[in-house]
């Protein structure tokens, strides 16, 4: 366990110096303060028109369980729910809303195990940022 902290702590500190000196430009960008954990790295992932859950890449990082995530979404909408809820698609679908350009702050692990993702509209892949805070 000790060497996975000890790895864990690297990573932190170089992505930390990578961060100081790297400005990121977007026109929608999302403004937010890590506050609730260290980030981990982040994570593309191509939405599909079958709801799935975060890969457990993004739930653990050597040994080391996320405490919340950081998600945006940059090309088409997705939908989101928690809980053992199953997004749908459509107008009338169930999830959170998220149009390309946005994003939601995720708390818990609990909260992250339980997320499940879908393209909002069937068809339309959008793909999705994730950076896990541990």
């Amino acid at each position: 366990m000790e060497a996975s902290m000890k790895k864990l702590s690297l990573f932190i500190i170089l992505s930390v110096l990578f961060m100081t000196f790297t400005t990121i430009h977007s026109a929608n960008a999302i403004e937010t303060t890590i506050s609730d954990g260290t980030p981990g790295p982040t994570v593309r992932i191509a939405s599909t028109d079958t709801a799935t859950a975060l890969p457990t890449s993004v739930l653990t990082v050597l040994g080391v369980s996320t405490r919340g995530a950081i998600i945006s979404v940059e090309t088409y909408a997705i939908r989101v729910a928690f809980g053992g809820t199953t997004p749908t698609q459509g107008a009338s679908g169930v999830g959170h809303y998220i149009e390309a350009g946005g994003g939601i702050r995720v708390y818990g692990l609990t909260a992250m195990q339980n997320l499940k993702y879908i393209n909002s509209t069937n068809g339309q892949n959008a793909i999705i940022q994730v950076t896990p805070l541990y």
